[in-house]
């Protein structure tokens, strides 16, 4: 005997209660005695039993931790044990524990023992199958949306309660306005309206009630056994506040009310019927008395008679499709209760089956009902149940062959586990997948499936009419599938093991396609049956900026487009042999054809079918950024190498993704020797590596701003022994592809590393030099250890290393990606983001890549004249990344007019022929000797309760009575306070002349206390004009104005784009007086930039505050610089960066 029942035993001292329970015990027990209404509760732990609670504390807990669908139930348990019968066996859905967070459904067993007076009893869990039938058949209960009981349970309820105990009182509840919040809100915020109306319901009212969902906004309640008015008032006027209350948006037009109707059984009436109708009446007489209330049925008030259901939806709402979901609610119902009920009281599942399927017949009257499960034999399925009209022919028994293409479709479309056709709406051929001897005009598919594997189908045709199905029809339909699978989980009659194993070892599960390595097996298996009467087609497809879709649309919608995608290529093609989804979008399919058939016919029905195809997936993501890439390779079909020809195809599909029409590129003859060239590279490329036959150019890039050079990026040349030189492009990607890029990327790191050694062992100027990585190293864990080799080899500082990688990389791999850079990062070297906008640019994942730079493509400046288009992309990509801290280098600048719109449209780099072809390193040594940044000479204002500089050849002295240094404005230091003013009054006079003889950067910071439109932070004069930085001018914005005396409309304006100035501002303004250039930065970035400004000449005046043309400023600065340079956009950056933290939130 088990250890628990011995301690049972012990605890209760009753051997024959004890011998009861044993026969019923699973791991929970209790004894009832009903004379001293007492109840102990005993669980089964790891310490043998523990006693619980309380007869009351037992039903509260009850209450408490089980599904709000089962408090009926337990009601009834606890009514028939107050009634003393003799056995009861209820299933309720509860918590095993009250700790856990799922409810599971168990049996409660009672037996009643007259000779001691007493209940004993258990419960235990159910076994699996069985809960979920109970489950589908609580979901047959409840309204979709609320998860209240729906209108046909409600209605059971009621009338079973009313049999039983002949009073209660019926309320129903309509929401006033309800139309509005749809019409105004939209119908998903409508649905939140309903539910949090269902909520507030649950809430008023008891957990013995009765609360449903009518339909639309209407709900019922039923209050067993209670009739007192007073009582019935309190709740009725909790639900009109409750419901005045709910949120529907801040339209003050568009707010609900509730008005609602009661009638009282057995005072008004007895039967359901009867009591609804009074009800009812009761409702509209509110509705019509101006809502927002409630009224008690009045069989004397004869306004209220006239007043119902009927002549209300003749005026207001309702119409036949109403009426027709409220009757296929009622049906899904039914069948499902009678399905269950069948399932326990039957063992001939077969006749269960046919039986529910002759009632789906009489409500639908479908022309046939099949069944259609899979045999051990490959694509084909076996019908195993039909219900047909005498006019259509059978299949029942028949197997069923399908095609590579049928089979494809008909897999796609069980994928969406409904799928609904119509013959004036699908393809030729379509209705195929139904295999149906009459010709099918309508009709749904639905798939059946057992732990998420495909177990067959089930077909409802009309072979008589064209219709469509409600959304609630195709529910009714859908629930057979899961009563079927109950009914077969039952009788253990799935398909067998073996077949699922070899589904899911061979077929995609998605598309339904053949696995890669299964694809190759089949080919292997039938290649050499061909000959010379067959051609055979290899095409190779993926769809254009796949990838995107996932991102923008989510993983959903992505496998929504992979599968419509396989269903017009591989599943609409009379000549398919086989198809394969090799990963992601890429899939390769085989074709066969008759001999005879012209190549260029074939390709032009390819491209014919690709246009349809392409046109469908572009109205599905609503976009024409989509589009096939496709590659196809013909061969004769004694050419059994079909590894090579899907080779070949592949290489077809990437000329196809290069040329982005949305048409097949076919592998000629031309292709041919490309890829000839490109094996004859690959074989030359080892001992080229060895030989030293590759060599190293730097190409300068230059600041934007100051124009010197900040960097430079190695690049490699092919020199061959006869002279010949090959160019990146011609074998950078044919090395990648072939996984031997790697080998140059660490041969170019060795040079360059080499460089760089031996140009600080010259005591010479290094500017950083940026490498191209290939994608590969971000899978190679031994790159870091590498790495990290060479640097000690050579013993040169991370600082002087950049890393560039392809947006592609990013885009296709995002998470290596950014595990990859943040490595990088740690070791102190920066990665640049290359080729920006040569494929499909992911804008939305640049917060995410820790990259300090981005490098746009040349293909963003191939003219000189920039269309209105080309400027505002290339403005909005600048922004983007501004805005996320990311400076812009521009590849490929060859002319002044590219330039000059690079710089105005706030590019931080500039890389390309207009400054510098590639060099090698001597000639790189001396550019960075002439076009590095010249010595610096600068002064520096803290401001900080002293007007003193850092530099005692410059000075600052006060011109006014106000000014003052004022405390407690930002944390440990003092401030300089300027109070505003007339004209030349209340500002700084600085003596720093001849800081700004040529070029120079001016930097502070500055919180503005009054607004002074084109009142000057900082004011410069010439002899030939003026400089001044305004911190709101045109429309609030910024500016750093350059001003001609000689020409009264001499201005020139670098207008900053940042108009928000809020709290504490960092403004730097440079001017560049060899490249005629201003800028000003706001908070470290660039917004605003002027080119073909006018030279200055001897510097006179200069102050801060303020001008002599313009009021005073009003507000307080702090850490004034002026540096003799063009600062870069870099440098200002970084002085933003570094002292930001002191100025953050101040004031």
């Amino acid at each position: 005997m088990r250890k628990e029942f011995v301690v049972m035993r012990e605890l209760l001292n009753r051997q024959e209660l004890f011998d009861i329970m044993a026969d019923m015990m699973m791991d929970r027990a209790f004894v009832y005695i009903p004379e001293s209404d007492r109840c102990t509760l005993y669980q089964l732990d790891e310490q043998g039993l523990t006693k619980i609670n309380t007869m009351e504390d037992w039903k509260r807990l009850l209450y408490e931790n089980a599904d709000a669908m089962s408090h009926e139930t337990v009601n009834e348990i606890f009514r028939k044990i107050a009634e003393l019968e003799t056995e009861i066996i209820e299933e309720i859905k509860i918590k095993r524990y009250p700790t856990d967070e799922e409810t599971v459904w168990v049996t409660f067993y009672f037996k009643y023992v007259p000779e001691k007076n007493a209940y004993v009893g258990a419960f235990r869990q159910m076994d699996e199958h069985v809960g979920e039938n109970l489950k589908l058949y609580e979901e047959a209960r409840k309204d979709s949306l609320t998860k209240l009981i729906n209108k046909a349970y409600s209605t059971k309820m009621i009338r079973e309660s009313l049999e039983k105990h002949g009073k209660g009182t019926l309320i129903i509840v309509d929401i006033d306005n309800f139309k509005s919040v749809n019409d105004t809100m939209g119908h998903l915020f409508g649905d939140e309206v309903i539910v949090s109306v269902a909520n507030g319901l649950k809430s008023v009212f008891r957990t013995e009630d009765i609360v449903g969902r009518i339909g639309g906004d209407e709900f019922i309640v039923f209050l067993e056994r209670l009739t007192d008015k007073n009582t019935i008032r309190k709740k009725v006027e909790a639900i009109c506040d409750t419901v005045c209350n709910i949120y529907t948006g801040e339209n003050e037009q568009v707010k609900i009310s509730a008005s609602v109707g009661i009638a009282i059984a057995p005072d008004d009436c007895t039967g359901y019927n009867e009591l609804f109708k009074k009800a009812d009446h009761a409702l509209y007489y509110t509705k019509n008395k101006g809502k927002n209330g409630y009224s008690f049925f009045d069989k004397d008030n004869e306004d209220m008679q006239k007043h119902h259901r009927v002549a209300a939806r003749t005026r207001e709402l309702a119409n036949e499709d109403e009426e027709v979901n409220e009757e296929m609610d009622t049906f899904y119902f039914e069948l499902n209760e009678l399905a269950f009920r069948m399932l326990e009281e039957t063992r001939d599942t077969s006749s269960a089956v046919n039986l529910i399927l002759h009632k789906i017949q009489d409500k639908f009257s479908f022309s046939a009902i099949r069944i259609f499960e899979p045999e051990t034999k490959e694509k084909c399925l076996t019908c195993t149940y039909e219900i047909a009209s005498p006019n259509i022919a059978s299949v029942l028994g028949k197997e069923m062959d399908y095609d590579e293409a049928e089979w494809v479709r008909m897999k796609n479309h069980c994928n969406n586990e409904v799928y609904v056709y119509k013959k004036s709406e699908a393809r030729q051929n379509e209705a195929d997948i139904f295999k149906s001897p009459d010709a099918v005009k309508s009709g749904v598919l639905v798939s059946v499936s057992s732990n998420n594997c495909f177990t067959g189908m089930i077909s409802f045709i009309d072979c008589s009419r064209e219709r469509g199905y409600s959304q609630k029809e195709l529910k009714v339909l859908k629930s057979f599938e899961r009563i079927f699978s109950v009914y077969k989980a039952k009788e253990g009659s799935f398909v067998s093991t073996d077949y699922h194993l070899k589904q899911i070892a061979e077929r995609d599960t998605l598309t339904g396609l053949y696995k890669y390595s299964a694809f190759t097996k089949k080919l292997d298996e039938i290649i050499y049956s061909f000959g010379s009467s067959t051609k055979l087609i290899y095409i190779h497809m993926d769809i254009a900026h796949f990838k995107y879709v996932n991102e923008a649309h989510g993983y959903e919608m992505g496998d929504r487009v992979l599968k419509k995608f396989v269903d017009l290529t591989c599943g609409n093609s009379e000549h398919i042999l086989f198809a394969s989804r090799i990963h992601g979008d890429n899939l390769i399919a085989v074709h066969t054809i008759s001999a005879e058939t012209e190549n260029e016919k074939i390709v032009e029905a390819i491209n014919e079918h690709l246009t349809r195809a392409n046109q469908e997936i572009q109205k599905m993501l609503h976009s024409n950024n989509y589009y096939i890439n496709c590659g196809i390779c013909i061969v004769d079909g004694t050419d059994h190498k079909y590894d090579t020809c899907i080779t070949n195809a592949n290489y077809a599909a990437k000329l196809a993704k290069e040329n982005a029409d949305g048409r097949c590129v076919w592998f000629d003859d031309e292709m041919f020797e490309n890829q000839r060239k490109k094996m004859l590279l690959l074989d030359e490329f080892p001992d080229a590596l060895c030989c030293g036959e590759f060599k190293i150019v730097y190409q300068p890039q230059i600041d934007s701003i100051s124009k010197v050079i900040i960097a430079a990026e190695a690049l490699s040349r092919w020199v061959k022994e006869d002279g010949t030189v090959l160019m990146p492009d011609e074998y950078v990607d044919t090395l990648d592809e072939a996984n031997k890029l790697i080998g140059l990327d660490y041969y170019v790191m060795n040079k360059v590393f080499a460089y760089i050694k031996s140009q600080i062992h010259a005591k010479r100027k290094v500017v950083p030099v940026s490498i191209n990585l290939s994608g590969k190293h971000i899978e190679q864990e031994e790159f870091f250890d590498d790495l990290q080799k060479l640097l000690d080899k050579y013993g040169i500082s991370t600082e002087y290393v950049l890393f560039e990688i392809r947006e592609k990389v990013f885009i296709e791999q995002i998470d290596k990606a950014i595990e990859f850079c943040n490595r990088l990062k740690e070791m102190g070297i920066g990665v640049v983001m290359d080729s920006f906008g040569l494929g499909y640019s992911s804008l939305n994942i640049l917060d995410k890549i820790p990259v300090e730079s981005i490098k746009l493509d040349k293909v963003f400046i191939k003219n000189n004249i920039f269309a209105k288009n080309e400027e505002v992309i290339l403005n909005g990509i600048i922004d983007i990344a501004k805005k996320l801290h990311k400076s812009i280098t521009s590849l490929g600048v060859e002319t002044e007019e590219q330039n000059a719109f690079l710089c105005k449209s706030g590019c931080d780099v500039i890389q390309g022929n207009f400054y510098s072809v590639p060099l090698d390193g001597k000639q790189l040594a001396e550019y960075i000797k002439e076009h590095s940044i010249p010595e610096v000479h600068s002064v520096y204002f803290s401001f900080d309760g002293t007007y003193e500089a850092d530099n005692p050849d410059y000075t600052a002295n006060a011109n006014g009575a106000f000014l003052e240094f004022a405390e407690n404005v930002v944390p440990r230091r003092k401030v300089l306070h300027l109070p505003g003013g007339l004209a030349g009054h209340e500002m700084v006079e600085l003596s720093t002349g001849n800081l700004l003889a040529n070029d120079f950067t001016v930097s502070a910071w500055f919180y503005e206390q009054k607004v002074n439109l084109w009142s000057s932070l900082f004011y410069a004069d010439f002899e030939n004009g003026f400089v001044s930085i305004m911190p709101k001018a045109w429309n609030g914005m910024s500016l750093m104005r350059v001003m001609d005396k000689m020409d009264a409309a001499g201005f020139y304006d670098a207008i900053s784009t940042e108009k928000e100035m809020s709290g504490w501002t960092h403004i730097a303004a440079v001017y560049n007086a060899k490249n005629h250039s201003s800028a000003i930065f706001i908070n470290g970035l660039l917004t605003g930039y002027k080119n073909d400004i006018m030279p200055l000449k001897n510097p006179g005046r200069v102050t801060i505050g303020g001008d002599i043309f313009q009021p005073s400023i009003n507000g307080y600065v702090a850490d004034f610089r002026i540096v003799n340079q063009s600062l870069s956009a870099k440098d200002i950056k970084n002085q933003y960066e570094q002292e930001k933290t002191v100025y953050e939130n101040k004031i």
